[in-house]
């Protein structure tokens, strides 16, 4: 019997339908009409040269917007609905139930990382995974995804455990659910300060990296209020760019951390954050590290490296 909390390790990839119904741009609407009624769809992803989706034409569009008002030649960009809510594939399942509840959207165009089309999700089946009681935690868990809608889901993780305590589920199953709520707050918290990055000037990413999470979220073993425990794991770069490179990461670090303190993640004690040079290092540097702290036989080398 699959665990209750399930549903909240599941990604949109997993229930999406095979790619849908695409028209490109400027196709004739009498054209798209026409392949809808062929391929028995209700809609059709409108996408650009790349791929991409920059809209969607629904059975309720052309009979609003487009029957016995505009010739069958009209390009389907004068009727798309534009822009369009789409998804990404390796998104969890449950935000993207509840951002179509929201919007009230029974389709969802899904996209890959590179942002093109490559499947549709509808509501229903993904409705169909999900129980009464799960959609109740569901709406609890997806708030808007600003710094205060963060802070009402961490808020909300006490209602949610105490609802699963009362129903007799494992405790070790309730920190992992807490945890992979805590990750995903996270990164939420991380996208949201790359964006404001690059608009505050100090642009993209100049390498590829990843946020590690240590201690009681590493090991998925979190209670409600674990503190801080982060770091960055950097994509390789040459010496003579260092000083230009760390200061976009310090900058984020100190972003991402003061957030994580705000929305009810306080900040460690012990400084094993991200702001640290000590936690913030490219993939070679780590190794290295790692190694150095093996070889040593002193309780503070020991310690560190069974922090990470």
């Amino acid at each position: 019997m699959e665990s209750r909390i399930a549903i909240f390790g599941k990604l949109v990839r997993d229930f999406m339908r095979d790619v849908p119904l695409a028209v490109p741009m400027a196709t004739a609407l009498g054209e798209a009409v026409e392949r809808m009624e062929s391929a028995n769809a209700s809609s059709a992803t409108v996408t650009d040269a790349e791929g991409c989706p920059v809209g969607i034409v629904t059975e309720q569009d052309i009979t609003r917007r487009a029957a016995f008002k505009l010739d069958a030649s009209t390009p389907v960009d004068a009727i798309m609905t534009a822009p369009v809510s789409i998804i990404l594939e390796d998104e969890y399942l449950y935000y993207a139930i509840a951002r179509m509840r929201r919007r009230n959207l029974r389709h969802m165009p899904v996209v890959d990382g590179e942002r093109r089309l490559c499947g549709m999700l509808n509501l229903h089946d993904a409705l169909a995974a999900v129980s009464e009681t799960q959609m109740r935690q569901i709406d609890i868990l997806t708030r808007d995804e600003s710094i205060d809608g963060l802070k009402l889901i961490k808020a909300a993780q006490v209602e949610l455990a105490d609802q699963l305590l009362g129903d007799n589920l494992p405790a070790t199953e309730i920190q992992a659910l807490l945890t992979h709520i805590n990750n995903d707050i996270y990164r939420r918290i991380v996208d949201l300060n790359i964006g404001n990055m690059d608009v505050d000037g100090f642009g993209a990413a100049p390498v590829g990296f990843s946020v590690i999470v240590m201690g009681s979220g590493g090991r998925g073993e979190n209670f409600l209020f674990p503190d801080q425990d982060n770091g960055f794991i950097l994509e390789d770069y040459p010496d003579e760019r260092h000083t230009e490179i760390d200061a976009w990461f310090i900058e984020l670090g100190e972003r991402m951390t003061r957030d994580l303190n705000e929305v009810g993640l306080p900040l460690c004690k012990g400084f094993v954050m991200a702001t640290n040079p000590l936690w913030r290092k490219t993939i070679s540097q780590w190794k290295e590290q790692v190694s150095l702290w093996s070889h040593k036989r002193n309780v503070t080398a020991l310690r560190l490296c069974d922090i990470f």
